[in-house]
């Protein structure tokens, strides 16, 4: 989990809400600070950009964690949940946009300046000069696959000048998630009730963590299955040997278990699915993957009758003779 710090760098309230995620899912916490003033005294922005006056401050995020990777062997640092608000949510924003591959979900709070998937209007607010900054253009499919909660107060509404997105952060949180959905990104949006942009640290931290656990156990439900396809595309019907105690070195009575273990994952999300909002993304997501395999899991079911059938027959050939 990588949280980044606003602008006032106050980010101790939001470690210590990540504490209760950090202990129970076993992840490493990394929340860097950055410098102001670097080029001109009274400069607290140009980390928010990730690319100005020739810094890169999205490189030197990832260098960090490239080092944490040295320093933890035992951290999975390919991928991560990042985290921020304010200032924080606009480097989180933008994160999203240069490295989605680096992403398994990101939480985006109330940015005033947030960078829209618009090819029109140039960075920051839009991305047509996108590889002016970076090297490259936004890789759209990539952004497609990260899951994005965007979140601000209520009452965040003061006026913070004229925009087409809005002229408050409520407004442009509203246009951001929009504009994100109409280029296929799926993006949830939580108003929190009673906050402006002060304050709130606990709520906005937890609001982002039931995001991400919701992200985690939504991929970790279904590691049997996507594990369990790559054995079937390969095994298919038409190409697969004859029945046979193993194959792919992979014997039928590890593979029924799977599927019990699998029906087990089935029963418990089709206990609280019906209970998750329809746009959520673990129902959204599980559905899919339900259609998915509902083919693959029939062809298993018959190919596991097939070697009963083989054992079957071979034992009655065995006693007749």
């Amino acid at each position: 989990l990588v949280i980044i710090h606003g602008t006032g760098c106050a980010i101790e309230e939001y470690i210590k809400q990540a504490k209760e995620l950090a202990d129970k899912y076993h992840m490493a916490v990394l929340a860097p600070m950055f410098p102001g003033g670097l080029i001109q005294r009274d400069d607290f922005n140009s980390y928010k950009l990730l690319s100005c006056d020739g810094i890169r401050y999205d490189l030197i995020l990832l260098d960090m964690i490239e080092d944490m990777a040295k320093r933890y062997p035992g951290v999975h640092t390919d991928q991560f949940f990042m985290f921020g608000h304010s200032g924080g949510g606009q480097f989180v924003n933008r994160f999203l946009l240069a490295h989605p591959d680096r992403l398994k979900a990101c939480s985006i709070g109330a940015p005033g300046r947030p960078t829209f998937l618009n090819p029109d209007e140039d960075y920051f607010w839009g991305i047509r000069d996108f590889k002016d900054y970076f090297g490259y253009d936004v890789d759209l499919e990539a952004v497609k696959k990260v899951p994005v909660l965007i979140s601000v107060g209520e009452l965040d509404n003061k006026f913070i000048g004229d925009s087409p997105y809005g002229d408050n952060r409520v407004a442009r949180m509203k246009s951001l998630q929009k504009n994100f959905q109409e280029h296929g990104v799926h993006t949830e949006l939580t108003i929190l009730p009673g906050f402006a942009h002060e304050a709130g640290e606990k709520e906005r931290g937890q609001a982002a963590q039931k995001f991400f656990i919701q992200i985690y156990n939504s991929n970790y439900s279904f590691l049997n299955f996507l594990s369990l396809t790559l054995f079937l595309k390969e095994g298919t019907k038409k190409d697969r040997p004859a029945p046979q105690k193993r194959i792919y070195g992979i014997n039928y009575s590890a593979l029924e278990a799977a599927v019990r273990r699998i029906q087990q994952d089935v029963d418990f999300l089709m206990k609280y699915l019906p209970k998750v909002p329809d746009d959520a993304y673990v129902k959204v997501e599980t559905t899919k993957i339900l259609k998915q395999h509902k083919a693959y899991m029939a062809q298993f079911e018959e190919m596991l009758n097939d070697e009963k059938n083989r054992i079957t027959t071979g034992t009655c050939m065995m006693a007749d003779f």
